[in-house]
């Protein structure tokens, strides 16, 4: 019998990635879209594709139930700022909402996962197609972080945990034992942007889990987008949490930052 899984699309290549990746090792494909947000490229390649609107929970679950599917991801970044302005709840998620004690993303999506798996479908690790894009830790590029910027990423690093454990975001920028930047709503490109209109060259850029990570969703993600932004400063520096970080095209991504002096290092939680 073939086995079947479902994606969650969110922003981004990451649902594109699993997508395929998925396909070659046999898997049926099934995909709810999320109009606005989710790549129309999804919907030529999926086995089975529907589009939503954010908050049509009602309609995923008949989608799921429709195709079989008993495991399911979500894959792709979903803003929380989107989820503010663009929510058009149907029965169900208002009744699902109406049991949260907040509305951050992870009491969101958990809430979502605890739904879906009371009707039989599992959500599982976001990253289980994806493994070979989380980096070990240590130095990714040949450009090494002077120490004045590891100085910085042991001070910066406790701060972005517990932001990360507090549900804001996952990303600050830290420049001389100062916090620049925090993430919030708006993203991590616009955190960037704003770190480097406030502290210039020599930037430090921290992206971490949330401590006890749940990988089903919200995991780190980085990739070219993000090094073309800390390009525009020099002497900047990348710091990722090893294996816990999504990658893309990262060799393309090293290759980038090697040319124009943007240091990337992988660090351990414990460190």
């Amino acid at each position: 019998m073939e086995e079947k899984i479902g994606i969650i699309a969110g922003e981004g290549k990451f649902p594109l990635l699993v997508l395929r990746e998925a396909k070659k090792l046999g898997y049926h494909v099934a995909v709810a879209g999320i109009k606005g947000i989710s790549s129309p490229e999804l919907e030529k390649e999926a086995d089975s594709f529907v589009w939503l609107n954010i908050g049509e929970v009602g309609k995923l679950l008949e989608f799921f139930i429709k195709n079989e599917i008993k495991k399911a991801l979500l894959a792709g970044s979903v803003k929380h700022s989107s989820i503010y302005k663009d929510l058009s709840p149907d029965f169900i998620t208002g009744v699902l909402l109406s049991q949260l004690t907040d509305k951050k993303p992870t009491s969101i999506f958990k809430k979502l996962a605890d739904f879906l798996s009371s009707k039989g479908i599992e959500f599982i690790d976001s990253t289980i197609f994806l493994s070979n894009l989380l980096p070990e830790e240590g130095f990714l590029t040949k450009v090494n972080p002077s120490q004045k910027a590891l100085e910085d990423i042991k001070f910066g690093w406790e701060i972005a945990k517990n932001i990360a454990k507090m549900d804001i975001g996952q990303t600050i920028v830290v420049k001389d034992k100062a916090v620049i930047a925090v993430e919030a709503m708006e993203g991590t490109d616009e955190t960037l942007k704003r770190g480097i209109a406030l502290g210039g060259d020599g930037i430090v850029a921290i992206k971490v889990s949330r401590p006890e990570q749940d990988m089903r969703f919200d995991v780190p993600v980085v990739g070219l987008s993000t090094l073309n932004i800390l390009s525009s400063v020099q002497n900047p520096v990348l710091c990722i949490e090893a294996g816990k970080t999504i990658f893309f095209d990262m060799e393309e991504s090293i290759r980038f930052a090697n040319d124009r002096g943007i240091s990337i290092i992988a660090r351990r939680e414990n460190e």
